[in-house]
């Protein structure tokens, strides 16, 4: 593959985990002196607000990325759409956050908590993300992500320290993507040139934006509404707290997963303004089986660490999370493969309605089955949702793919990743049951035991991507060394 493509991989996986590493690494933390309540409260404010920054962004981040990506040679073209796009997302992000205020101050129960969060809305004024993903320059997005997020996770442990202190957490939290997407206005100079006002037309791209927003809207429905239906049917936070933190989990897994997408995305887009169409099938092929590589392992190494990991990760106050993670499995291989064609055929070719039609029937799915199960099954009745939703969805996009000329072939490697994965998930059994071991030292062990096992199967049939990477070593090494 690519050595540009696999350098914009391996800084893509960074930022996406940086992105959300900062509640992962104080979850256990943050789950015991914010408790359950807590952090259920916490979920269900940022869900609302979460919605506002969707309507905020209008899909200009995937949108801006693709055009900028059909553009990487004319710095002159992607000027122009840098700023018609900033600027017409400046004017919306302002609209939006007025809005937000006044909804936030009717809202009195969770006023004091709605509020600082309008710092989250207003930082997309500064968002520039997708300008460098279509550059395929992904090194100064981890590198300002960094920073923020690892100064963000040391206040946290500085000024959080109690049940009351949920307020301070918020803000930090708010606070967080502002001086995040603030770090960028002092590289985008660099990158871009001075364009004259006469030439701009920042409404040519509201029909594009829509077309992206469009699908977001309808994925985020059944992303977030299960957090807000949990909190209107329950009296309390609680089960919110414990689906909280088992998305918390999959998101993590997910992202690491599919982070090659929107790598790749940049570069179908390149290739399709090209009408290169046997290059974009043979990376479709190539992608795809990396993809699988990864899933089959750890959707079922998760069945098998789920309860060991909740346990000392969570706290015992959370054990319902383990039950929640076992099925998120499921969940897991839904996304990621639904994410697959989304993201690295629909968006690019031009089919969003195609992807919004997908989304919109899995949304509606979604609150269907949520009314449904919501009152029956708590949190683990909002996940079975979930996964009705995203099979909708994943199946839908699976069969445009499959009915157009970019169809390609079943990578011939599955049967050794299922090889792999049955050995793997056998010996951790056997591991498991002959030594007693708990805490974080259990779930380490099989990790790692895991892991070792699944990577010397494939090694021993031969798997093709892990036999690139030996070659693209061995060329590294001098002739006399090898």
């Amino acid at each position: 593959m690519n050595k540009k493509i696999v350098k914009n991989y391996i800084y893509n996986t960074l930022y996406q985990v940086l992105a959300i590493i900062a509640p992962l690494i104080t979850a256990p933390y943050i789950s015991r002196v914010l408790h359950t309540d807590g952090v259920g409260l916490y979920s269900y404010t940022y869900t609302i607000t979460t919605v506002f920054v969707l309507f905020a962004g209008l899909g200009f981040g995937s949108y801006g990325q693709r055009e900028i990506a059909y553009h990487q040679d004319d710095i002159h073209q992607r000027s122009v759409i840098f700023y018609e796009i900033m600027f017409f997302r400046a004017v919306l992000t302002v609209i939006i956050s007025a809005l937000f205020i006044v909804f936030s101050l009717h809202y009195r129960q969770y006023t004091c908590y709605l509020l600082p969060q309008v710092l989250i809305i207003f930082a997309l004024i500064f968002e520039m993300s997708w300008y460098f993903q279509g550059l395929e320059n992904f090194r100064i997005i981890v590198t300002r992500n960094a920073i923020v997020k690892l100064a963000t996770i040391l206040c946290t442990f500085i000024f959080v320290r109690t049940e009351a202190d949920i307020d301070k957490y918020i803000l930090l939290h708010a606070l967080s993507p502002l001086l995040s997407n603030i770090i960028y206005c002092a590289v985008i100079p660099r990158y871009i040139e001075k364009v004259s006002f006469s030439q701009l037309h920042p409404l040519r791209h509201l029909k594009g934006s829509i077309e992206f927003f469009l699908p977001l809207v309808a994925v985020q429905i059944y992303s977030y509404l299960d957090k807000l239906m949990l909190g209107f049917y329950m009296t309390t936070t609680v089960e919110n707290g414990y689906y909280e933190q088992a998305r918390k989990i999959t998101q993590i897994i997910v992202t690491l997963i599919i982070s090659l997408n929107t790598v790749m995305m940049s570069r179908i887009s390149n290739l399709y303004a090209n009408d290169q169409k046997e290059q974009i099938r043979k990376y479709y092929e190539k992608t795809f089986s990396i993809i699988l590589m990864m899933l089959l392992p750890i959707c079922v190494g998760l069945i098998f660490v789920s309860d060991n990991f909740v346990l000392w990760f969570f706290g015992a106050e959370f054990q319902k999370v383990g039950s929640l993670l076992k099925a998120c499995s499921l969940l897991i291989a839904l996304m990621c493969i639904g994410n697959f064609v989304g993201v690295q055929f629909l968006s690019p070719t031009g089919l969003q309605n195609k992807m919004t039609m997908a989304y919109a029937i899995a949304a509606a799915s979604n609150v269907v089955m949520n009314m449904l199960l919501i009152p029956r099954l708590y949190s683990m009745g909002s996940l079975i949702a979930s996964i009705i939703a995203e099979a909708v969805s994943c199946f839908i996009q699976v069969g445009l793919l499959l009915k157009s000329e970019y169809k390609f072939p079943i990578p011939r490697s599955l049967w050794k990743y299922t090889v792999a994965t049955a050995v793997m998930a056998g010996v951790i059994v056997l591991e498991q049951n002959s030594v007693q071991l708990t805490g974080v030292i259990s779930t380490i062990v099989d990790v790692i035991f895991g892991g070792v096992v699944y990577m010397v199967v494939l090694v021993l049939l031969k798997e093709e991507n892990l036999q690139d990477i030996k070659v693209a070593i061995m060329q590294k090494i001098p002739r006399r060394l090898r």
